[in-house]
């Protein structure tokens, strides 16, 4: 069973590589990472563009600021997967995330 998990980005220079590590170091590899920049004006978008060449799984999409709500749905638009969770770029995730947000009979 696939997941997408989409990260919405603004702004998180800082931050949204510590995010992103914790997400590509999973133990479940089943999954999908979908990164929306909405209208970032720092590093943010370059960042993000690295990590889509270094990793397969990364999909990145940019467009002008609206808000998190159409920023969540821009994500959802995109994903292909069988299940979708959500990470904001400021936070990290354990290991066993997306393993913990499957279903106990999916597994």
């Amino acid at each position: 069973m696939k997941v997408s998990v989409i990260v919405p980005v603004y702004n998180m220079e800082i931050t949204v590589s510590r995010c992103l590590d914790s997400i590509v170091g999973q133990d479940y590899k089943d999954f999908e990472v979908i990164l929306i920049n909405d209208g970032s004006n720092d590093k943010s978008p370059e960042i993000c563009k690295d990590y889509v060449r270094r990793y397969g799984n990364i999909r990145y999409f940019s467009r002008e600021n609206k808000g998190l709500p159409y920023t969540i749905k821009e994500g959802l638009d995109h994903s292909i997967s069988d299940f979708v969770t959500f990470v904001d770029s400021d936070d990290y995730v354990a290991v066993s995330y997306t393993h913990l947000t499957l279903p106990t009979n999916s597994l």
